[in-house]
């Protein structure tokens, strides 16, 4: 029986000083956490109030920072499991950053603010797409950074990833086939056809495997059309002449006469 108790004693000793230091990080890890996020915040607005802009924009500022961020924090709001703390500090962070190198100017952060709110109240119920089609490439790219690293920071990827496809086509041919652009391979496939046709027909001439599938099983006029054109030194003038013809603009009589 001694023998026992000795025994418990020693394990509840060993559990109590177990329990402390766990308390002790946790607690310097949350002392670490808020002093983090204080410095980011105030580092930030000093940046922000180097100008006076107006009254309302120093009325905006004040408010999100001030009581919206604050609010988010109380009520411990989460994107994908993690604190919305967390996410702040990187928002604080990066727009620092760019105000630094004059990526954005100070006019722009207020908009920054809102489409970082409007994506936290947005994703859990609805699609981001709609709602980053309106927002510009450097936004986009603020907020991917703000949420790297979890599934929200994946789409906003994603999303920016295909607007830079659409923009220059000649990056599609390297990302088409990465498995988050599955759903739109059509859509891409449309537009490289129509915004570099040349290197479409080269993939084909080239037996890319990939590429006549998707051909094979795309529904688009235009790639069917382009699709049929061959290499050679008549391609160039060719090409438009046989899309008008595909699409039925022209009919062969009136490229005779």
């Amino acid at each position: 029986m001694e023998i026992a108790l000795r025994f418990f004693s020693k394990s509840f000793y060993y559990l109590y000083v177990t329990l402390f230091f766990l308390i002790v990080q946790l607690s310097a890890f949350t002392a670490l956490s808020q002093n983090s996020y204080a410095i980011s915040k105030a580092r930030l607005i000093k940046t922000l109030k180097t100008r006076v802009i107006d009254k309302s924009y120093t009325q905006n500022i004040d408010r999100f920072y001030s009581t919206t961020c604050d609010s988010l924090i109380k009520k411990k709001v989460t994107i994908d499991n993690k604190p919305i703390k967390d996410i702040l500090i990187r928002l604080f962070d990066i727009c620092n950053s760019k105000l630094n190198t004059k990526a954005v100017t100070l006019l722009r952060i207020p908009s920054i603010n809102r489409d970082f709110l409007l994506t936290v109240t947005t994703y859990k119920n609805a699609s981001i797409v709609n709602l980053y089609k309106n927002i510009n490439i450097t936004k986009s790219n603020i907020l991917q950074y703000v949420f790297e690293g979890l599934l929200l920071g994946d789409s906003i990827k994603t999303i920016n990833g295909l607007r830079e496809m659409l923009h220059d086509p000649y990056y599609i041919s390297s990302s088409i086939m990465l498995p988050q652009y599955a759903a739109y391979q059509d859509s891409l496939l449309y537009a490289l056809a129509n915004g570099a046709p040349d290197l479409l027909i080269k993939k084909l001439a080239a037996n890319d495997t990939l590429y006549t599938r998707l051909v094979d099983n795309s529904t688009s006029k235009s790639v069917r059309a382009i699709t049929q054109i061959k290499m050679d030194e008549f391609y160039e003038r060719i090409l438009p002449f046989s899309l008008a013809l595909y699409e039925n603009r022209i009919t062969k009589d009136s490229i005779k006469n």
